[in-house]
């Protein structure tokens, strides 16, 4: 740009040349044969770019050389597909905020009138509105299964439509991480309970320090590896959570082990993506979205930690978390 520059000779010329610019107009050039035609060339705007037609017939001259090189016409062609491409993102920006917005409504209600009937079904089951038949019992709880498996994929789809919302501030505390797994161990207790499988949390004797994360954001971390370990696991398995810190790499060290079905190989590559279920994950539990460990890799990802599992087909999985402590 710097030849187009030099070839306004004057200095009141350059200023408004460079006026001109900072309204990024859109050019268009050809070759110009008077000065007004110049002008008409130079900008579609004349309120932008004021000139009056009696200074171009003072300097004809300087405004007939007004003829970009082929380099750069390219780059004023280059900065106006760049404004476009702006100005598409900006919309896309509002379509995203706008879907967003839609997810996060419909799965608050859905998850409103859900847990509604889930205490109503848990009514019938404890036998608060009265007897009733093992047969009915037996149908009622069935429903009353479906209806968790449904409120955690609302709770998934929740957890995604956040985790993925560019918008998204974590809000980073002083956390108490022991304190932290033990109250998610005890909200899966009547889970594991429920299908015989034992729940163990091992700990080191010396003292760990708080973590600096988002707090919410961590509990939906132990919540889907518990989640996993409890529901690919078979009756009188083992589920054993262990919390280490390591001071010199400053971090803390998380691993949920199981005894369950465990990973085939040729799944392993695909554990962490959007939607994805193993074939024998599926035959286990056919109920599920494929959300939960693709969230669970974002959240630790973007408190700078690392995530990965090590296991085989029907010899259980083990899946390590690290988390920096700053």
């Amino acid at each position: 740009m710097s030849g187009l520059n030099q070839r306004f000779t004057k200095p009141s010329y350059l200023n408004r040349y460079r006026e001109f610019k900072s309204h990024r107009l859109r050019l268009s050039f050809a070759k110009a044969e008077t000065s007004k035609q110049t002008a008409l060339l130079v900008c579609e705007n004349r309120k932008a770019f004021p000139y009056e037609w009696n200074d171009m017939e003072k300097h004809p001259p300087q405004y007939r050389q007004i003829s970009p090189s082929p380099q750069q016409f390219a780059i004023l062609l280059l900065m106006d597909e760049i404004e476009k491409l702006k100005a598409e993102n900006e919309q896309l920006k509002k379509i995203n905020v706008n879907k967003s917005d839609l997810i996060s409504i419909s799965a608050h209600q859905l998850r409103t009138s859900l847990s509604a009937l889930k205490w109503i079904l848990k009514m019938f089951i404890d036998k608060d509105l009265g007897s009733i038949t093992t047969e009915q019992q037996s149908f009622i709880e069935k429903a009353y299964d479906s209806n968790e498996r449904m409120i955690t994929l609302v709770n998934d789809l929740l957890t995604l439509n956040r985790s993925e919302d560019c918008s998204l501030q974590f809000k980073f505390e002083n956390v108490d991480i022991l304190n932290l797994i033990e109250q998610t161990i005890f909200e899966f207790s009547g889970e594991a309970h429920k299908k015989n499988i034992e729940l163990i949390f091992l700990k080191q004797n010396s003292q760990i320090p708080n973590l600096s994360c988002d707090k919410e954001m961590i509990r939906v971390v132990l919540q889907n590896l518990v989640e996993n370990a409890i529901k690919y696991s078979l009756p009188n398995d083992k589920v054993i959570l262990s919390l280490k810190y390591n001071i010199e790499a400053k971090n803390i060290e998380i691993s949920v082990h199981d005894t369950g079905i465990g990973i085939n190989k040729a799944d392993e590559s695909s554990i962490f993506k959007k939607f994805f279920r193993a074939p024998n994950a599926i035959e286990k539990d056919n109920v599920g979205s494929g959300l939960g460990l693709f969230t669970t890799k974002y959240i630790v990802e973007q408190h700078k930690g690392k995530i990965w599992f090590e296991s085989s087909s029907n010899s259980g999985t083990t899946f390590f978390v690290t988390l920096p402590m700053v």
